[in-house]
């Protein structure tokens, strides 16, 4: 088991990596207008920062910028936030916590905004954090939260969407573009509470603004595709009758194709990731026993969503981790069991078929003589390298965790793979 003693050294390695930063470029605006130039630690924020670490070089020592020092923040090429002070909706839109009345509560808080269209006229901001997305315009240099309420109704068997958003939306498009034809109020009319229905209204708001005026952050979300080969090493163990004498034991080595879809929250940090992969192996397990050979063909697909972690994240090399659970199904095919020649030499009569001319029977054949396990549950445990952000070498290591030798003849224990995967697309 060096292979699995090679893995667990690997996977201790994280440990070492849990300081990692991420420093990128970027300034701020202090409260009297000056700009600060150095660099931000970059984090893969879930919510809207409350703070970062600023520094302004690489040899100075890095110190936490509030929310509520500074105007704004912008980390260079990537994103950029502008403090906001003033009230904030409270009331939350999961299904699971809806209220049966009109939530329109607010408090009054400094956070930040991230900055995601920025028009000649009305500008497009979020704020994110336990409670939902919320939306902002930025009018000129006033702010005003786009509102849009969720509530069930009084006996709680439907639930009411109050989309206010569309008249604060529609009064701007008025504002800015007087001359607005019906389409436009219109596309208004239909656009949902989301990024991309939001800049598009604003830009029909903005339509007399050059196109050079206007700039669409970066969505950072992104789906990404890749495809894998490699060797895989499975075990399987063999409960059939003691007394044809089966080595109880067997592995086997067989090529191991993969592909699957990466879901990236912030395609530049890559820190934390969910992956749905779909992998494929086939193998013939082979049984000799004293007087008989027993032998199947599996061709196995698994199906595996699992949670990847880059302990060390940089864009030319990642070290990474992850874990998750594996759903494999067998097609079994060629089940059989078949006396040896040393069987026939033994008993020529007994356990043979059809005679020949001179007395000895053909080999006898039993299909399907034994109970395969087809469905597996497993959790594999996978580590390795990305290199430039697109190769990946990996390591794997799933035992069977599902299934039991009382209700099997024979089953997979374990596999052991290596192998390489590329990324498609830009990374």
């Amino acid at each position: 088991m060096k292979f699995l003693r090679l893995l667990t050294l690997i996977m201790a390695v994280p440990i070492i990596c849990l300081a990692q930063s991420n420093y990128k470029n970027g300034y701020l605006i202090k409260l009297n207008g000056d700009t600060v130039r150095g660099e931000v630690n970059y984090r893969e924020w879930h919510t809207s920062p409350k703070s970062i670490l600023f520094r302004q070089d690489n040899h100075s020592q890095p110190y936490e910028v509030a929310v509520r020092d500074v105007k704004g923040l912008n980390i260079t090429g990537y994103e950029k936030f502008i403090s906001y002070t003033g009230p904030v909706s409270t009331s939350t839109v999961s299904y699971i916590n809806l209220p049966n009345y009109l939530d329109t509560a607010v408090r009054t808080d400094t956070v930040f905004l991230n900055v995601v269209y920025t028009g000649s006229s009305v500008s497009l901001l979020s704020h994110t954090d336990e409670v939902k997305t919320r939306f902002f315009v930025m009018d000129g240099n006033k702010f005003q939260e786009l509102k849009y309420y969720q509530h069930y109704n009084t006996d709680g068997s439907q639930v009411v969407t109050v989309d206010t958003y569309k008249r604060q939306l529609i009064a701007l498009l008025a504002k800015y573009n007087a001359n607005y034809d019906r389409s436009s109020f219109n596309e208004i009319q239909k656009a949902a509470y989301y990024v991309k229905d939001l800049v598009k209204a604003l830009k029909l708001i903005n339509v007399g603004s050059p196109a050079s005026a206007e700039q669409v952050s970066k969505d950072l979300s992104k789906l990404r595709f890749f495809a894998g080969a490699g060797v895989a090493y499975t075990a399987y163990e063999f409960n059939g009758p003691k007394d044809f004498g089966y080595e109880s034991n067997h592995a086997y080595v067989s090529p191991l194709i993969s592909l699957g879809v990466d879901f990236l929250k912030n395609a530049y940090i890559q820190k934390y990731f969910f992956r749905l992969e779909l992998s494929g192996l086939r193998n013939t397990p082979y049984y000799t026993g004293t007087y008989s050979y027993y032998t199947y063909t599996e061709t196995k697909a698994t199906l595996t969503p699992q949670l990847v972690w880059n302990v060390y994240n940089t864009p030319k090399l990642k070290y990474f981790f992850n874990v998750g659970i594996a759903f494999s199904y067998g097609f079994i095919s060629n089940n059989k069991l078949v006396a040896t020649e040393e069987r026939r030499v033994a008993d020529p009569h007994t356990f043979f078929g059809p005679y020949d001319s001179r007395g000895i029977g053909a080999p006898l054949v039993f299909k399907n003589p034994y109970n395969i396990q087809s469905g597996v549950i497993g959790v594999p445990l996978k580590t390795g390298l990305v290199f430039n952000r697109r190769a990946e070498i990996f390591i794997m290591y799933r035992p069977v965790i599902s299934g039991s030798q009382k209700d099997y003849d024979a089953i997979n224990k374990y596999t052991l793979a290596t192998g390489l995967s590329y990324y498609f697309g830009k990374n």
